[in-house]
Order: C-alpha cells, then structure tokens, then sequence
C-alpha cells in the first residue's frame, strides 16, 4: 500500500531481488541494512529509499533519522 514502510535485512542476492521486487509492485518505503558497504551502494542503484550499514548503527544517536519509520507494519527478511 502507499506510505507504508518495508525493512529488509540482508543485501545479499536474494535482498538485492526483493528491492526490485517492492519497487515494481509496491509504492512503499524501503529500508534495507547489511553490514557490507557495497552492497548497500547496489541497494541504493536499485532505488531502496535508506540504507543503513547496522554494524555502525546506534539507534540513540540516529533515531531522529528514523522517526518516520515508527509504526512498521512490513518486515521480510532476508537471508545472505
């Protein structure tokens, strides 16, 4: 649905996929994490709306960042 938020953890191969997937079909919000940089630079090619590198992340310090994301309803996880 329009507005809403989807987080998917990994940006693997398969994670990589679903973000192109949630694009094409979805008009949502897309948070994708991983710990690899890299793979968050071909997350971001692919139009993921934030990414975030969570092995730097500490939710006290970047929350006000965040704060459009309270109230997730979407969660996919995805596996590297």
């Amino acid at each position: 649905m329009p507005g809403e938020n989807l987080l998917i953890i990994s940006a693997g191969g398969l994670g990589l996929v679903a973000v192109q997937i949630a694009k094409a079909i979805t008009n949502s919000n897309i948070l994708i994490m991983d710990v690899d940089d890299k793979k968050l630079k071909e997350a971001n090619k692919l139009d993921a709306d934030i990414s975030i590198n969570f092995s730097f992340f500490r939710p006290s310090q970047d929350s006000k960042k965040f704060n459009q994301w309270k109230g997730m309803r979407s969660f996919s996880r995805f596996c590297k």
